[in-house]
């Protein structure tokens, strides 16, 4: 019995040293786990700041696609045709070019710079 407490005795040293080391990984792993925690943490105040931030442009940002959906559906076919869309492209360069023909027109309606032959206006009356 002397001899097995003996042993007992001198084997102790090497499981309380395994103890220690596996109670200091164990700290490690803790610390490691606590700034992920926060790490974590601070990404989600970023997330939540962020999405405060650009929530309501991101709303408006989708109703104009919304807007501009339902326009597109009401307008006739060929209005959408690719080849159309060429030639408008090839006649105005580009929306801008468009929207200054427009405008030259509605001024020259505006200022009456229009044909008052009295020849055209029989032809309109026949």
């Amino acid at each position: 019995a002397r001899k097995a407490l003996t042993e007992a005795i001198a084997e102790r040293p090497e499981p309380r040293g395994e103890l220690d080391r596996l109670a200091e990984r164990l700290n490690g792993i803790q610390i490691e786990l606590d700034r992920r925690s926060r790490e974590l943490k601070a990404i989600d105040l970023r997330l939540a700041e962020i999405a405060r931030e650009h929530g309501p442009r991101r709303r408006a940002q989708a109703e104009r696609i919304l807007k501009l959906r339902r326009r597109r559906r009401g307008m006739p076919s060929h209005w959408l045709n690719a080849g159309e869309l060429t030639l408008l492209a090839d006649k105005y360069g580009d929306a801008r070019g468009a929207r200054l023909q427009l405008e030259r027109l509605r001024r020259h309606l505006a200022e009456g710079d229009w044909i008052t032959d009295p020849a055209v206006l029989v032809v309109r009356d026949r």
